[in-house]
């Protein structure tokens, strides 16, 4: 599992993933898990409900998972960075022990909105950094705020709402349609 905080650093490495599966990027909070301004707090940590229809999806059409997620507030804590990577390690460690699903990487950005990041969605260094890193088919962004959508118009693949997967039309549905 990659565990990225994007810093000008990582688009130096030569980091790769040798996987071929097609590949669906997740924001995390409140697409993937409930947050309530509870942020990287292992003990506050809930799925979304429903959710594992999603990853049982995901497992059973064999598709690359990998989570890009906004956590501006990081830095204003000490140990923010920590409970970040902690945290990130925690969700997917969860997601295999819970629904057998392997998440291939989480990437966060941890520049506040002011800054004017390039990584910051709906910037789009996050996004190209996967891309870098496994350049394989991408079939969607499924995320719940307009900056999810934005970011995956501009990359160039379908933004999809969590609610409407998750409560609406079917993930799975949508997966066999792309695949």
């Amino acid at each position: 599992m990659a565990n990225f905080l994007l810093t000008p650093d990582v688009m130096k490495y030569k980091f790769r993933v040798e996987d071929s599966r097609p590949v669906v990027l997740f924001d995390r909070d409140n697409t993937l898990i409930h947050d309530e301004g509870n942020s990287n707090n292992v003990e506050k940590f809930e799925w979304l409900r429903g959710v594992e229809k999603i990853f049982s999806s995901s497992k059973i059409n064999d598709i690359q998972i990998w989570v890009i997620t906004n956590q501006s507030k990081t830095l204003e804590k000490d140990d923010g960075l920590i409970k970040l990577r902690s945290f990130n390690r925690f969700l997917c460690l969860r997601a295999e022990a819970d629904f057998g699903v392997h998440i291939s990487g989480v990437i966060s950005c941890i520049h506040p909105q002011s800054a004017g990041c390039k990584c910051r969605k709906p910037g789009l260094l996050m996004l190209e950094t996967v891309k870098k890193m496994c350049s394989r088919q991408f079939l969607g962004f499924v995320g719940d705020k307009e900056s999810d959508f934005l970011a995956a118009k501009d990359f160039g693949i379908p933004g999809l709402d969590i609610i409407k997967l998750l409560y609406g039309s079917a993930f799975e549905d949508w997966l066999t349609g792309c695949l």
